[in-house]
């Protein structure tokens, strides 16, 4: 949930939203080469679901940027 504050510091409003945040990774600079997927739904502020998917992409080639922003590698797709 989200409190803003007033320049004195004061509560002035507590937000609760209700969304689902997906995040989708690829292997390499190629929007066809999933890597994992994770989505998170949040209802009244709270997170009530998260699931996480790792996949194997049919070209099993991971670019060094890539695996610099997810950390995913090629052997933690394997199985």
């Amino acid at each position: 949930a989200y409190i803003g504050y007033t320049r004195r510091n004061c509560i002035i409003k507590e937000v609760k939203m209700n969304f689902t945040a997906i995040d989708f990774e690829t292997a390499n600079e190629k929007r066809n080469s999933p890597c994992s997927l994770g989505i998170t739904v949040v209802e009244k502020g709270q997170i009530i679901l998260e699931k996480y998917w790792l996949i194997r992409p049919k070209e099993m080639r991971f670019s060094p940027m890539n695996i610099w922003i997810h950390g995913i590698r090629e052997g933690d797709v394997m199985h």
